[in-house]
C-alpha cells in the first residue's frame, strides 16, 4: 500500500514536469534541431578551386575557377556511386574545355536518379594542363543534401536526341550527329526574340529550314517532336518530311486544330482538336509521339489527342522541311510565325516524360 501511495505521489510531483520536457523534445524534433543541415560544399586540390556545388535529383552542378590552368579534360565525377551518365561544361556536351585560363566554369553531371533530401557524397576526378605540357590529375570531393526536383531532365534525353535546333541566331544542329541544315534566308529571320534567347520567324512565304534527310525516317521504329511556336493562321505546314504523297507531317490548321499526318500508316491522317482559343502572340508548346502504335500530342503538357496509326513511316529522297513545302498543288505553303526549340528523337516520350520535358521550361 505504502509503495503504490509513493508511485502515485511520484507521479502527481514529478508527471507535469516529464510531459513538459517530452513536448519541448517532440517541438525541438519538429523544428529539425536534432537533425542538422548538411551543407553544400566541395573541394579541388590546387590550382583547381571549387567555388559552390548544387546537387538535385537529376545531378549536380558544381562553379569551378583555377590559378594559371589552361585547359582540362577527363572530368568524372559520381554521387553516391552513381557515375554522371553525360557531362557538360559551360553548357557544351563535353569532358574537356581550354582557355580557360582566370576563368571561372560550370560543369553539370546529368543522368543521375537520387532522393530528395538524402545526403550526396560526391568524388571528383579532373584532368588539366598549364603552361608546361604535362597533364596533372587531381581529387576532388563535396556532399550536400539533394534539393528537390530535376533541372537536367532535357540533358538526360539528349544522347537520344537525332536532332537540335536551339534557333538562337542560326540553325546549326546541336545533336550529337551533328547533321547537315540550310536554311532559305527568303522571309525567314532566326535573330527575332524566341522562347528562349532568340528563335527563327517565318514570314509565310518561302523561307524554310531544311533538316535531316528524309530517308533516315526508315530506321526509326518510333519517334518524338518537340518545338515551341506562336502566331498562325489557316492549314500552316509546320513540319514535313519528303513529298507529296510519301510524307510525314504536321501542321498547325484553323479552328484550334493540329494535324498529324504519316503517309502508310493506317489511318493515314489524324487532327488533334485543341480546345481554345489559340492567342496570337502566345506561346504554345507540342509534343507529338509515335510509339509504333499510337500518335500522341501534347499541347503544354497536357495530352490533347491519341490514335492508334500503325505501318511503316514513309520517307523519300528529300529533306525534312520545317516552315515550308513547295508542292506541285496547291503551290508553295509557308508557316507564318516563330519556332523555337525543335527537337527531334528517336525514341518515344511517355505521357509522364512529355510533361516533365515541358515543366523544364
Amino acid at each position: 500500500m505504502k509503495k503504490a501511495q509513493a508511485a502515485m505521489e511520484f507521479l502527481l510531483t514529478y508527471g507535469w514536469a516529464i510531459l513538459i520536457v517530452l513536448i519541448a523534445l517532440a517541438a525541438l524534433f519538429y523544428l529539425g534541431i536534432f537533425d542538422p543541415k548538411v551543407p553544400s560544399v566541395c573541394f579541388l586540390t590546387p590550382p583547381l578551386i571549387c567555388n559552390d556545388i548544387k546537387i538535385d535529383e537529376g545531378g549536380l552542378t558544381i562553379l569551378v575557377s583555377n590559378a594559371n590552368v589552361n585547359s582540362i579534360e577527363d572530368v568524372s565525377i559520381t554521387v553516391n556511386n552513381q557515375n554522371c551518365v553525360d557531362i557538360w561544361i559551360d553548357e557544351e556536351y563535353t569532358t574537356s574545355i581550354s582557355g580557360i585560363r582566370g576563368n571561372q566554369i560550370k560543369i553539370d553531371c546529368t543522368g543521375l536518379n537520387l532522393n530528395p533530401k538524402d545526403k550526396a557524397i560526391v568524388d571528383i576526378s579532373i584532368s588539366y594542363n598549364g603552361d608546361q605540357s604535362l597533364s596533372h590529375t587531381v581529387p576532388g570531393d563535396g556532399s550536400g543534401i539533394v534539393e528537390g526536383g530535376n533541372r537536367f531532365l532535357i540533358q538526360s534525353f539528349f544522347p537520344h536526341a537525332y536532332f537540335i535546333l536551339h534557333m538562337d541566331g542560326d540553325v546549326t544542329d546541336s545533336g550529337q550527329n551533328s547533321l547537315f541544315v540550310a536554311a532559305n534566308p527568303q522571309n525567314l529571320d532566326c535573330t527575332q526574340s524566341g522562347k528562349v534567347n532568340e528563335g527563327c520567324y517565318f514570314g509565310g512565304g518561302h523561307g524554310y529550314v531544311i533538316g535531316i534527310p528524309a530517308q533516315q525516317f526508315s530506321s526509326f521504329n518510333e519517334f518524338t517532336f518537340s518545338f515551341w511556336v506562336k502566331n498562325w493562321g489557316d492549314n500552316e505546314p509546320l513540319i514535313v518530311v519528303g513529298t507529296q504523297g510519301d510524307e510525314t507531317k504536321v501542321s498547325l490548321l484553323g479552328s484550334n486544330q493540329v494535324e498529324f499526318y504519316v503517309e502508310d500508316l493506317s489511318p493515314t491522317i489524324t487532327i488533334f482538336n485543341i480546345g481554345g482559343p489559340m492567342q496570337i502572340d502566345q506561346w504554345y508548346y507540342y509534343i507529338f509521339t509515335w510509339n509504333g502504335t499510337t500518335i500522341r500530342g501534347y499541347q503544354n503538357g497536357n495530352l490533347i489527342g491519341e490514335q492508334v496509326m500503325q505501318g511503316m513511316i514513309s520517307y523519300s529522297s528529300q529533306y525534312m522541311l520545317l516552315g515550308n513545302v513547295n508542292w506541285g498543288s496547291p503551290g508553295p505553303q509557308g508557316f507564318s510565325g516563330t519556332l523555337d526549340e525543335f527537337y527531334m528523337f528517336d525514341i518515344n516520350l511517355t505521357e509522364e516524360q512529355a510533361v516533365d520535358f515541358y515543366q523544364t521550361y
